[in-house]
């Protein structure tokens, strides 16, 4: 479970390149990420890829096919850029503000003290929330009725089963998904069920464009409105393993990297008051509002807390594996790497540059207050190239609606006698805390302290 850390010390050994296994080479310099992902390259995906599709079903993450890798992230990438997410923001906001109605619930319960929560839960749910509204078009309204969807508990047990099935090689896990063990079936049963729930929502978008409305907005219209040059369209099983793929890798990448950035706030109090002296300033009006360009173009604080939280917390800190093409490759070292050769760069090592980031185990937003171009460019928590995560701007999104929400409402500290060891981060393919929960104290605002978001 510390994969990257075990990683990141080999390449400390042996100087930025190492070899970590028979046929595969780890490198670390960042003249090497064009040669390796950029678009064009002629390093393709390697076999790891296959098993990440969901239910049987190849997706945007799994295909290495670069034709077919292209029109699926074409689908995708229009429905989630920056421009196309404003038609979402009032749905964005109201979520995000549903998560401040419910620690307020959870304020009054208490008699409106503290109360501690289990934020990673919290975050799930609001991840999963602006999920629906963007993704399928619906309101899970976790948040806002507090009560678990079985969609979360499917996505919980392909979470569990799809990182095992594609660390092992095929014939183990024909051996492995056989065992008769109850929990174990229930697990491998959340693929199908995911995709079971997925497919009533696909059924009715291709219902609706049969009857001529393909105005839907989300990415499920998207990806059933879509026509390719030559008249073929994409077919229900192709979408339902699309949209399932999604969530899948949407959920507990950004909730995490979000929890691990409420957790550094918390026990920063500078920090904190930076951050929330900020939004309060930014604010206007009676009622207390600022508006969501005002979040995302000038709160400097609140940009930076989110840089540094990305830096030393992005949810997929390993290597993207690609294969040295015929001919070869030279790395910016000198090295000549053979064709056949599985090449990596990870995120985890570029953002613990000491050389670009002093102190790099030290969480200091304030450093991207005056970020170097080197650092900027060693920022790369979302991969790099034609691969890169197009769910990025929604992941932004999400983070400084969330911040800003918690930080603008309440007060948030640590409970009493935290053990700072569990959040120490491990990963696998995603991070996590090492206690696999965190807790989280909530204390409303008193003289009438709060903040509300308006599109």
């Amino acid at each position: 479970m510390r994969k990257c850390e075990t990683l990141h010390d080999c390449l400390a050994s042996y100087r930025s390149v190492a070899r970590i296994a028979p046929n595969k080479i780890l490198v670390s310099s960042q003249q090497d990420i064009k040669t390796i992902y950029s678009i064009g390259t002629k390093c393709l995906g390697s076999q790891f890829s296959p098993p990440w599709g969901l239910n049987g079903a190849s997706n945007i993450f799994s295909t290495i096919d670069t034709k077919d890798h292209s029109v699926r992230r074409s689908i995708t990438a229009r429905t989630f850029s920056s421009n196309s997410l404003l038609q979402f923001m009032p749905e964005l906001i109201q979520h995000a503000q549903a998560l401040a109605g419910r620690l307020e619930l959870l304020s009054k319960a208490h008699n409106g003290s503290s109360s501690t929560v289990d934020f990673i839960k919290l975050a799930r749910y609001l991840a999963l929330d602006m999920l629906g509204s963007s993704v399928l078009g619906e309101d899970f309204g976790l948040l806002k009725n507090g009560i678990e969807h079985p969609f979360v508990h499917d996505l919980d047990s392909a979470t569990f089963v799809i990182p095992i099935r594609a660390s092992l090689p095929s014939w183990l896990w024909t051996i492995l998904k056989r065992l008769p063990v109850k929990k174990w079936q229930y697990h491998l049963g959340g693929e199908q069920c995911l995709a079971h729930y997925v497919a009533g929502t696909v059924q009715r978008t291709f219902a609706d464009a049969a009857r001529g409305k393909k105005d839907g907005l989300a990415l499920v219209s998207s990806h059933a409105n879509y026509e390719a040059p030559d008249g073929g369209r994409l077919s229900a099983e192709c979408i339902i393993g699309e949209i399932a793929a999604v969530y899948f890798a949407g959920t507990d990448t950004t909730s995490m990297t979000l929890s691990f950035a409420a957790y550094e706030v918390a026990r920063r109090p500078d920090v904190q008051d930076r951050l929330r002296t900020e939004l309060m300033e930014k604010k206007a009006g009676p009622d207390h509002k600022i508006s969501y360009e005002a979040l995302e173009n000038d709160c400097k604080h609140l940009s930076a807390v989110i840089s540094e939280a990305l830096r030393l917390y992005g949810a997929t800190p390993s290597h993207l594996e690609r294969v040295v093409p015929a001919g070869g490759i030279t790395l910016f070292t000198g090295h000549e790497i053979p064709a056949g050769t599985i090449v990596g760069v990870q995120s985890y090592s570029l953002h613990r540059d000491a050389k670009v980031f002093p102190s790099p185990e030290v969480f200091e937003p304030d450093r991207w207050l005056q970020a170097t171009p080197e650092m900027r460019k060693a920022l790369s928590p979302w991969g790099f190239g034609s691969r890169i995560c197009m769910g990025m701007h929604l992941a932004y999104v999400e983070f400084r609606l969330a911040l800003a929400v918690l930080v603008g409402n309440f007060e948030i500290s640590l409970p009493d006698g935290f053990d700072h060891n569990a959040m120490r981060m491990r990963n696998q393919w995603f991070v996590f805390p090492r206690g696999g929960e965190f807790e989280l104290v909530m204390t409303r605002l008193s003289n009438g302290k709060h903040l509300t978001i308006e599109p």
